[in-house]
């Protein structure tokens, strides 16, 4: 996916493409202020690059790969 002009790979396990695409945008324009309502996130550059959310079996994230 293209987030800010970059490409990333984008992984998710037990949510729609759709729906890890649209928190991830959501993600990375608010700096991680706006995350999904009792899903854990975590990222090392206020959301801008590698950043990753979990809730019980459900995970979604996004990776600038190598």
């Amino acid at each position: 996916m293209k987030l800010d002009g970059h490409a990333f790979v984008l992984y998710r396990q037990g949510v729609t493409c759709a729906w890890a695409k649209n928190w991830v945008r959501r993600l990375a324009a608010s700096g991680g202020r706006a995350k999904p309502a009792g899903w854990s996130c975590t990222s090392g550059a206020k959301f801008r690059g590698n950043a990753w959310c979990e809730r019980g079996g459900k995970h979604f994230g996004w990776d600038a790969g190598s």
